[in-house]
């Protein structure tokens, strides 16, 4: 997601600069990302949006208020780039409506939805801390391993919880990582996904691919329809990588098409862009990237049951 508004990274304090974040209250984690509020832009049904806090392919996440009061939420309006049916566009609201039975700490509650004049939304939990993308801006463009693992640890509990249930994310990345009072969190379940697949994308179920490539395994990009938990692990896995490291686990060069290496090359070993990592993190990490689905962890609870844990 493009954020708005981040701290240029010479304003960032030295404590937050050297990965020291305990300092920081959850208000000023996000006044840090994402500025000061500002008053109501416009009204979307029963919300009063404040400002628009990222933007995807699907389409934008605004700072919302209920008309009704309460917590502040975040609404994402969904741009449909294409015609749908009536029905098309009720099994889009279905396969939602699932996805909004997901109920667990570590995974960003889904709360409304609803459409005004072909607009979708949908209302989500709002996390006061921003995503790890942001944090890893805001701390100069990596995260100390101190400081990113134990979220990590929290954000699989949660993505173990949802493969438990038979969910597969097919989008983890650091944007989809949020952090809200002293928690990490899954967002974005099922979103890009089910748009596409009702047909709102202006994108057909073939010859295309669902996600982010860089955090995607080869063969979601070749097969996304029938991904699992396994392609998963490799982008959860991908996204700590770069969130260490700066890179992306593969070496891209600008004059190849960048599908074209994820289709036909290996991953760079974490430690050869991070020496100094601890080698049982490591080891995790590059098995979690393997090629062959088979020889990674099956799912997110493998995952999570093989990372060391901070020591009490």
């Amino acid at each position: 997601m493009r954020i708005e508004s981040t701290p240029d990274a010479a304003a960032v304090p030295a404590a937050l600069q050297q990965g020291d974040l305990s300092g920081l209250s959850p208000e000023a984690m996000r006044q840090l990302i994402f500025g000061t509020p500002d008053k109501a832009v416009f009204t979307l049904a029963d919300y009063a949006i404040q400002r628009e806090i990222g933007r995807g392919g699907c389409g934008a996440v605004y700072l919302a208020n209920p008309k009704a009061g309460g917590n502040p939420v975040a609404v994402k309006l969904m741009l449909s780039r294409a015609q749908a049916d009536a029905r098309a566009i009720d099994h889009f609201k279905r396969e939602m409506q699932v996805i909004a039975g997901l109920k667990h700490p570590n995974i960003v509650r889904f709360l409304d939805s609803g459409s005004d004049q072909g607009t979708f939304f949908f209302v989500m939990e709002y996390c006061d801390g921003g995503s790890l993308a942001d944090v890893a801006k805001a701390c100069g463009g990596t995260i100390p391993p101190d400081v990113l693992m134990p979220w990590a640890l929290l954000a699989l509990d949660g993505l173990a919880a949802a493969h438990k249930e038979g969910f597969v994310h097919r989008d983890i990345k650091p944007q989809n990582i949020l952090l809200h009072r002293n928690r990490a969190k899954i967002s974005d379940f099922g979103l890009a996904k089910n748009f596409q697949k009702a047909g709102l994308s202006g994108m057909s179920m073939t010859g295309n691919y669902a996600g982010t490539p860089v955090f995607m395994p080869p063969e979601q990009i070749t097969n996304f329809k029938y991904v699992k938990p396994v392609s998963d692990v490799w982008s959860f896995a991908a996204s700590l990588y770069q969130l260490l490291t700066g890179k992306f686990p593969y070496r891209f060069d600008p004059k190849r098409d960048p599908i074209d290496i994820i289709l036909n090359e290996n991953p760079v070993p974490i430690r050869d862009r991070m020496p100094g990592l601890t080698k049982d993190i490591a080891a995790v990490i590059d098995k979690a990237l393997v090629r062959n689905p088979k020889d990674r962890f099956p799912d997110a609870g493998k995952l999570l049951a093989s990372l060391p844990k901070p020591r009490p």
